[in-house]
C-alpha cells in the first residue's frame, strides 16, 4: 500500500497543475502537428497555434491555415500580406517566401496621387542621369541678332585746271589772241556711300560636361508566393 501511495505521490510532484499553480521544471514537449491542428494549440479553439513545420522551423496557425512562420530569418510570410503583393526590399536578396520580380530593371520611382502600379518611359535610369555634354543638336531652335554698316562718310573732291574767263591778259601773234591764264578748279563733292557687313557671332562655350549622376539606393521589388 505505501509502495502504490509512494508512486503516486511522485507522479502528482511531476504533474503540471492546470490552474497554474506551478510551473515546468523542464521542456514542455507537443506533437509535432499540421495547420490544421497545430501541437500547441487551445481548448477552446485547436486549430489555431502552432507547430512543427520543419526542422528549426516553426508554422504560425489561424483558423487550421499557416500565416506565417518563425525560423532563422525570423517572422516572414502571413496572410497579412496577400500572395502576390509586391513590396520594395533594400538589401541583396529578396526574404523567404518572397520572389524577386524581374520585369523591371534600372528604373526610377514615381509617386502619384491616382491609381498606382503603372510604368512607361523608354529612357533608362542610368542612361539619363550621367554625365553629359549638351550637344547643340539638343538646343532649341534659335538665331542671334548682328547688324552693322560702315560710315556714310565719303565725300572727296579733285582739283583740275580751268581757263580763267575773267583775266585780261592775252597774247598776241599769228593771227589772233587767246587766254593764257588758268585758274585751279574742283570737282563735284558728292560721293557717299555704304557698304553691306555680314558674319557671324564669336564662338562662346567651354563644352564642359554637366554632372546629372545624383546619387542613389539601390532597391528589389519582391513579390509575395
Amino acid at each position: 500500500m505505501n509502495a502504490n501511495f509512494s508512486d503516486i505521490s511522485s507522479e502528482i510532484t511531476n504533474s503540471l497543475p492546470r490552474d497554474g499553480q506551478a510551473a515546468m521544471t523542464g521542456q514542455f514537449k507537443a506533437a509535432t502537428g499540421t495547420a490544421a491542428l497545430p501541437g500547441m494549440a487551445f481548448g477552446s479553439d485547436p486549430d489555431s497555434g502552432f507547430y512543427r513545420k520543419a526542422s528549426n522551423t516553426i508554422g504560425i496557425s489561424v483558423g487550421g491555415v499557416e500565416v506565417g512562420t518563425i525560423s532563422s530569418d525570423g517572422i516572414t510570410g502571413g496572410t497579412y500580406f496577400p500572395t502576390n503583393t509586391t513590396m520594395l526590399f533594400v538589401m541583396a536578396a529578396v526574404p523567404t517566401g518572397w520572389t524577386r520580380v524581374t520585369t523591371h530593371n534600372d528604373k526610377a520611382l514615381r509617386i502619384v496621387s491616382s491609381v498606382g502600379a503603372g510604368s512607361g518611359g523608354s529612357a533608362t535610369f542610368s542612361a539619363v542621369l550621367t554625365n553629359r555634354t549638351i550637344l547643340e543638336a539638343n538646343l532649341p531652335s534659335h538665331t542671334h541678332t548682328f547688324s552693322a554698316t560702315t560710315s556714310s562718310d565719303g565725300a572727296h573732291q579733285h582739283t583740275y585746271l580751268s581757263p580763267n574767263t575773267s583775266s585780261t591778259n592775252t597774247t598776241t601773234g599769228g593771227g589772233g589772241s587767246r587766254l593764257v591764264d588758268a585758274v585751279g578748279a574742283l570737282t563735284d563733292s558728292q560721293g557717299a556711300h555704304t557698304h553691306t557687313v555680314s558674319g557671324t557671332t564669336s564662338a562662346v562655350g567651354s563644352g564642359t560636361a554637366m554632372n546629372f549622376a545624383i546619387q542613389y539606393v539601390d532597391a528589389l521589388i519582391g513579390s509575395k508566393d
